[in-house]
């Protein structure tokens, strides 16, 4: 599946003065391509992944998925598209206390009606993950690391044809931050795409592609 950003802007106001969280930002991303988005705090980058996850509206511009412009989707079909097509990882852990591993990470399977063995694909994901034997555990007993690799595995419990994570290492060390790029570098080369914004340089080792953004507007920095 390709994803086609053109020409994509949203204007925001401060009182009377109007300026651009994100100004005429164009790329694409193929199947299984990893690209990563770099900036500091403010630059526009977590503007930019909401309005491709449906979070938000564009003032102007296309998001082609597969030739479909998905803008101006209900929020309903947006909230469809991002458990679906699209596997989306906020910041922070967004993690249900009251629910163990692995049923927050068969949320997804449970609100959108999926058919199939939902136990079984979870366990095969937090398999992946390296987190199966905290299946059975409740969220106050897990590290930052482990409680990451959770929000991952629940984005990939549909079968998404691409990954949005928005600082999916934030808060993590260096050696759970190598873990997760390691994590979305196998992801990768299973075919789906992967869309990561971040501050952290340290992240920044594996990708097809690497962006910078600055002010709202997005600049290629070339390939790892």
């Amino acid at each position: 599946m390709t994803l086609i950003i053109k020409g994509l802007r949203k204007e925001y106001r401060r009182g009377e003065v109007p300026f651009n969280a994100v100004n005429n930002v164009n790329f694409n991303i193929g199947p299984g391509e990893f690209i990563s988005i770099i900036g500091r705090s403010g630059s526009g980058k977590s503007t930019l992944l909401n309005l491709i996850a449906g979070l938000l509206q564009p003032t102007e511009g296309e998001i082609l998925l597969d030739g479909k412009n998905i803008v101006g989707l209900t929020d309903k079909e947006a909230s469809y598209l991002r458990n679906s097509t699209f596997g989306y990882i906020a910041q922070g852990h967004s993690i249900l206390p009251n629910l163990t591993v692995i049923e927050n990470v068969k949320l997804p399977f449970y609100l959108f009606s999926r058919k199939g063995d939902s136990t079984k694909r979870a366990m095969e994901l937090i398999s992946q993950m390296g987190i199966a034997h905290l299946a059975d555990c409740y969220p106050s007993k897990l590290s930052g690391g482990e409680l990451r690799r959770v929000v991952i595995a629940r984005a990939l419990m549909n079968n998404p044809s691409v990954l949005l994570a928005d600082e999916p290492t934030r808060d993590l060390d260096k050696e759970n931050t190598k873990g997760v790029i390691e994590i979305f570098r196998k992801i990768a080369k299973n075919g789906t795409s992967i869309l990561l914004v971040t501050h952290d340089l340290d992240t920044i080792d594996a990708q097809d592609s690497i962006y910078r953004m600055e002010d709202g507007c997005l600049t290629k920095q070339g390939a790892v």
